[in-house]
């Protein structure tokens, strides 16, 4: 297979169709049904290199150069950079090694978990990281920095610019709920949490009755922890190995998996497709996790020239413009992350209605419609036993009612 041929099967499992200029009937004829393993290695080499001589990363108010906060992750539209995601031997279950470095997440949790969170005694150095300060002191920040060169409409037409996507650590990003950061743009997100969590008591329920899965309750045959994220993209990796024959490309990261090459896409498109269309509770059973996190957020844009920002600060400090990087071939597009709000609310999912408040609210309406209480049955009782005793002991069996209109009768004759 020549040069061209073989990275033209490589990107046409990632890009649009419509963008390749060929339609799946013309694809299906030329593409191979299946691709190498290494093929990743060609997404990583035709990708941009986002790392240039500055600190193009900050959280909580320090500079990082990005490999040291970032980690990169493939999906099924290619390369990714994620902040903060477990490392894949974490996430999966089987994972077979690479030689690709940016697949290499250095940093693992310390007895954190999906339901219980972090330890008490933690002090804010475990992973995944968190900060304690709402507002852009306590956020992150990332500077994406596009040789003009590089933005081509080959792929994806007519867009430009960065997927975005906020997701749980335990999740690949679902790059189907993104938004953009356009190139030389600068794009503000306040993050406003939802936490729902489980009550005691609802744990000894079965997961049908309480409508949500704890994490030890479903395993998964690819992911280690339970999300319903990750057992919908289960579902829909197991129809494409059952119908399809092989999995997607980026799944090449478990050994002795067939990968779908370009002959084979209109058939993972297509379970994609119909998994969305006909997706319902019954089809995966794919409840809810009893502990989940989501996140609610505003998103404010504004163009920026970042150029001109760079070259009057090197006016500035009297420095040479002759600067080693030539930045106006490159286009810069700033994202900033942040916590709207120091507290936000957790929600609790508790039973609607106990033992206890079964039968105290049938009680309530049985006194409301019947005018029945404990009261009248005491007095029931009391009418019918000691009462009648007492009356047939003083007035003798023929006046066992005690009435007095019949004693006074009869005493009158």
């Amino acid at each position: 297979m020549c040069f061209r041929e073989r990275y033209f099967e490589t990107f046409s499992v990632i890009c649009d169709r419509l963008s390749l200029m060929i339609s799946d009937k013309e694809l299906e004829g030329k593409g191979s049904p299946l691709i190498e393993r290494d093929r990743y290695k060609d997404l990583e080499t035709a990708f941009p290199n986002i790392s240039i001589d500055i600190h193009p990363v900050t959280w909580k108010g320090k500079s990082f150069f990005y490999e040291q906060l970032l980690s990169g992750t493939f999906n099924n539209w290619g390369l990714a950079y994620t902040f903060n995601m477990l490392d894949y031997s974490e996430l999966f279950n089987k994972f077979a090694d690479t030689e690709l470095e940016r697949l290499r997440n250095k940093n693992k949790t310390k007895k954190w978990t999906l339901d219980e969170g972090y330890p008490k005694n933690d002090h804010g150095d475990t992973y995944p990281r968190r900060t304690f300060v709402s507002g852009l002191t306590g956020g992150f920040s990332f500077v994406g920095v596009t040789a003009i060169s590089d933005a081509k409409y080959s792929c994806n037409a007519p867009l430009s610019g960065y997927k975005v996507t906020l997701h749980h650590p335990c999740e690949l990003p679902n790059m189907d709920k993104h938004f953009r950061l356009p190139l030389n743009q600068s794009v503000f997100v306040a993050v406003k949490p939802r936490m729902i969590t489980i009550s005691e008591n609802l744990k000894s329920y079965k997961p049908e009755d309480r409508k949500c899965y704890l994490t030890h309750e479903r395993e998964l045959k690819f992911f280690k922890s339970y999300t319903q994220q990750n057992c919908e993209h289960e579902c829909i990796l197991n129809a494409t190995w059952e119908h399809c024959g092989c999995l997607p490309f980026y799944m090449f990261i478990f050994e002795d998996v067939p990968l779908c090459g370009s002959a084979k896409m209109s058939c993972v498109d297509g379970i994609r497709e119909e998994y969305i269309s006909n997706n319902n509770d019954n089809q995966c059973n794919c409840l809810p996790s009893c502990t989940s996190l989501v996140y609610d957020v505003e998103i404010s844009q504004s163009s920026e020239d970042f150029n001109s920002y760079l070259t009057l600060a090197a006016k500035l400090e009297g420095k040479d413009l002759n600067l080693p990087v030539d930045y106006s071939n490159l286009s810069f597009s700033l994202l900033v992350v942040y916590y709207k709000e120091m507290q936000f609310l957790r929600s609790e999912r508790n039973e609607l209605y106990g033992y206890v408040d079964f039968f105290s609210n049938t009680g309530g309406l049985m006194g409301l419609f019947i005018g029945f209480s404990v009261t009248s049955l005491i007095e029931t009782i009391y009418f019918l036993t000691l009462r009648l005793g007492c009356n047939i002991k003083m007035y003798g069996k023929r006046f066992w009612s005690g009435a007095p209109e019949l004693i006074n009768n009869e005493e009158v004759k």
